[in-house]
């Protein structure tokens, strides 16, 4: 695992696979990594937790574990290139993002990872359906994602869009803030919410007792980093690992010449170097020897550092 956070090859294989899905003008899914084993047998319930996972965290674990004691068969993580609400996600890079949760989705059996084109759930949800036509669609989400997906902001024709949803997906909504299943049925008894009531259910937690879910948001993580307290255990080993290597959360240092360095942008940078063959490097150890020599306060760093900052092309 080590090496991950390093790995060329697989971060050239992400790369290529968001341009491409950002190119393709209509709705697309790109799988980047399977749901079971080849050959796969079809899930009969796939789970899906959509979000931008910036970055993944144990509140995303606890959503899948809770998913699988309630039965579902599947795990999708799903990561829309542009999240509703979230078009200006800033730092770690869509692609980085997908490095973790493929590396995560590596020790969890019958858990897949997938990009995906669009952002409101009832454009994904006609996706899955489409892939996975003998499955059944459970999205697991938490309360504020299920008052989105209620709100008439979102939509056009709200009742035709929701009855589309419901006709190809269901819900289990985790709670938050103290918002848990009191707060849901106060939602769904709303007028215009009750016909798609029968789709929805709570999904209960099993957190550490003295645990919140959410103090383990992203955004929690990333305030943490970036004030320097401890966040180490609000997050699974694969995006601390991350974290503490790419550094795409932590504030811009500052050598003694006063030069801003900033460790993530270099890593882009290098990335971009590499997908475009301006930099011939080609392994995990090429890469991480790159990276921390760029890194370095000596002549040489600097050198690194000014011709990064001439290609201006980072990665995604």
């Amino acid at each position: 695992m080590a090496d991950f956070v390093y790995n060329l090859p697989r971060l050239l294989a992400l790369h290529e696979a968001e341009r491409e899905l950002a190119a393709w003008s209509g709705p697309a899914l790109a799988p980047l990594a399977p749901l079971t084993p080849l050959p796969p047998p079809t899930p009969r319930a796939i789970g899906v937790l959509s979000g931008s996972f910036n970055p993944l965290t144990r509140g995303h674990a606890a959503l899948v574990e809770a998913a699988w004691r309630e039965g579902i068969d599947g795990i999708l993580l799903l990561l829309p290139l542009r999240a509703v609400d979230k078009e200006a996600v800033t730092r770690a890079s869509a692609v980085d993002r997908a490095l973790v949760l493929t590396e995560w989705a590596r020790r969890h059996a019958g858990t897949g990872v997938a990009l995906v084109n669009r952002g409101l759930y009832v454009e994904q949800a006609a996706l899955l359906a489409e892939r996975y036509p003998s499955s059944r669609i459970v999205f697991i989400v938490g309360h504020d994602k299920i008052v989105q997906i209620f709100d008439p902001r979102y939509y056009e024709e709200r009742e035709a869009a929701l009855r589309a949803l419901f006709a190809r997906a269901t819900f289990r909504v985790a709670p938050r803030a103290g918002r848990g299943d009191a707060a849901l049925q106060t939602l769904l008894a709303q007028d215009g919410n009750a016909p798609f009531a029968p789709g929805v259910a709570a999904l209960a937690l099993a957190l550490d007792a003295d645990a919140d879910v959410d103090a383990l948001s992203s955004t929690a993580v990333r305030e943490k980093v970036g004030a320097g307290e401890p966040w180490e255990l609000l997050v699974p080993h694969e995006a601390a690992r991350f974290i503490r290597e790419a550094r795409p959360y932590a504030p811009p240092q500052y050598v003694p010449d006063g030069e801003e360095l900033d460790p993530y942008g270099l890593r882009l940078s290098i990335l971009a170097g590499a997908a475009t063959g301006r930099l011939a490097i080609a392994t995990a150890a090429d890469f991480a020897a790159l990276y921390r020599a760029a890194r370095a306060e000596t002549a040489e760093g600097y050198r690194w550092r000014a011709f990064l900052r001439e290609q201006q092309s980072p990665i995604a």
